[in-house]
């Protein structure tokens, strides 16, 4: 296991972190028919640790422009952007 982790680190496929985090990552170690090891991580707890940065949609204020209309048609709301 300790090979196949260097050789990751060396791939620059993983990092080690060395001061304390707020997560820990489940990890699973698999042997191959070839007696080498498959390091399998579960990530459940990671995606749960990410922040995504929200970007929130524009909206268009057109109510105000819709006071005397009558009747909107598709071509009008393709356009309305």
């Amino acid at each position: 296991m300790k090979a196949e982790l260097d050789q990751m680190v060396a791939d620059k496929i993983v990092t080690p972190v060395i001061e304390p985090s707020d997560w820990v990552c489940s990890v699973l170690v698999v042997p191959k028919k070839d007696r080498s090891v498959r390091i399998c991580l579960d990530p459940k707890d990671l995606n749960t640790a990410l922040k995504h940065p929200h970007y929130p949609l524009p909206t268009a204020d057109v109510s105000s422009r819709l006071t005397n209309v009558k009747v909107l048609t598709v071509l009008d709301a393709k356009s309305g952007y």
